[in-house]
């Protein structure tokens, strides 16, 4: 974000930092709970539950 800020926030780079931060960032809180909660259930399921 250091460089981002140095070039201004109406900066190519500024604009995608900001989108980043807005959009893409906030992803990985529901993504680190999906880790979290393991993979039990998708091994559970058999190749012919994921076939029908």
């Amino acid at each position: 974000m250091l460089a981002a800020e140095a070039d201004g926030a109406d900066s190519a780079r500024g604009r995608l930092a900001r989108f980043y931060i807005e959009r893409l960032l906030p992803e990985h809180a529901s993504l680190l709970e999906q880790s979290r909660a393991g993979a039990a259930a998708l091994y559970a399921l058999s190749p012919e539950d994921l076939a029908s």
